[in-house]
């Protein structure tokens, strides 16, 4: 008889900062998923609040199951550092073939990660990452909307083409596997964020899959770093006038970064990726064209002014 294949082992990688009112019902919801062979890194971005408390309290509780690494910084460095903090500690300290990034005040379906493991391409070797839909909700756990995407007029499965210019893969969302995780790390500078980066790559060399049913619920509140804000109003203004570091020049670098980062390695360069670039240097009128001939658009009318007005 064929032995039977041990289940795969989940790491997952809380980041935090000052999260005391919403990170107790997070862990619990962490603690109570229905899939056992799993262990939580928790990296704390010198909080001032009682989150490190907190965190000392369920570590204690389950010290088989959480572990808290030490971060003696006397400032904050930011969501990217921290979770860019916690990627190297999973490619360099521990042994687990799957990770997921984890925020502190969301909550967790109880099913989360198994349905994650089953939709996620059945592959080791290559690059994997799979996500899944989101419920939003608000400050007090109230749903907001059943569907992130809808309630962002977002393409929940887009392409490398719309993927070089919009993120649409939430890290909260994601597992990915270990392959995909040597290949985007070192995160470089030019990296927008370490969630759109890792779907980068891994769209570029291996498979994204993704959930349409929600697996977690995305708390709004007003200490959010990102946030699901609808698409109206401010958040139309922020991305329109290319706010938070989403203009075309910085998307073109992180292009590039993604470029170096194929070469380097010995991979082949995918069509989408040189076709994006060659627009650069291109007059706005033909640069516009070019984007949208190769498909390099984002979801909705006035996301794209930032590419078309740069």
């Amino acid at each position: 008889m064929q032995e039977a294949q041990a289940p795969p082992a989940a790491l997952i990688l809380l980041a935090t900062h000052n999260g005391e009112p919403w990170l107790g019902a997070q862990l619990e919801s962490l603690l109570a998923q229905d899939y056992d062979n799993l262990h939580i890194v928790i990296r704390d971005d010198a909080s001032s609040d009682a989150t490190a408390a907190t965190l000392e309290s369920f570590r204690a509780r389950s010290p088989d199951r959480i572990s808290v690494l030490d971060n003696n910084a006397s400032h904050a460095a930011g969501i990217r550092a921290n979770f860019t903090a916690l990627m190297r500690h999973a490619l360099t300290e521990r042994s687990e073939s799957h990770m997921l990034f984890c925020d502190q005040d969301d909550i967790w379906h109880r099913d989360k990660l198994s349905t994650l493991l089953a939709v996620l391409p059945d592959t080791v070797t290559e690059p994997g990452l799979a996500y899944s839909e989101m419920r939003v909700v608000d400050a007090s756990g109230i749903a907001v909307a059943d569907s992130f995407s809808r309630y962002q007029k977002l393409s929940p499965q887009a392409p490398l083409q719309r993927l070089l210019v919009q993120n649409h893969v939430s890290g909260c969302a994601c597992l990915f596997n270990r392959a995909a995780l040597e290949l985007a790390w070192p995160l470089p500078p030019e990296a927008l964020m370490h969630d759109w980066w890792l779907a980068l790559v891994t769209a570029c060399l291996g498979d994204i899959r993704y959930c349409e049913r929600p697996l977690l619920d995305y708390r709004q509140h007003t200490q959010n770093a990102v946030g699901a804000r609808g698409y109206g109003g401010r958040y139309l203004w922020q991305r329109a006038s290319g706010d938070r570091g989403t203009g075309l020049e910085a998307l073109y670098r992180q292009a590039l970064a993604l470029q170096t980062r194929l070469t380097e390695r010995g991979h082949a360069l995918p069509p989408a990726l040189g076709s994006f670039l060659a627009t650069r240097g291109l007059r706005r009128l033909q640069r516009w064209r070019a984007l949208r001939t190769a498909g390099h658009t984002r979801s909705g009318v006035l996301r794209n002014l930032p590419l078309w007005l740069a």
